[in-house]
């Protein structure tokens, strides 16, 4: 037993907001340097070997009908 066990880590994403405060525009689906902001931020935990599991929390109607570069991301990634 080597003391430091496998480290498994799940990460929660909430990004359900309806973009209420901007007008209807949901951040989540905003581009900054041409890339939506959600995948920017998913960007940091996709990079580590630690993360197993990404879950985004998206509104009801966004869930239904996921964008594809958010569902073919990384088979890590489940909406």
């Amino acid at each position: 037993m080597s003391g430091v066990p496998d480290v498994r880590v799940g990460v929660a994403i909430p990004a359900a907001g309806v973009g209420r405060r901007m007008g209807g525009t949901r951040k989540a689906w905003l581009e900054l340097d041409g890339r939506p902001l959600l995948a920017l931020a998913l960007e940091p935990f996709l990079a580590r070997t630690d993360v197993t599991a990404v879950r985004v929390a998206l509104s009801p109607p966004d869930a239904a009908d996921p964008p594809i570069w958010l569902v073919g991301l990384d088979d890590r990634v489940q909406v």
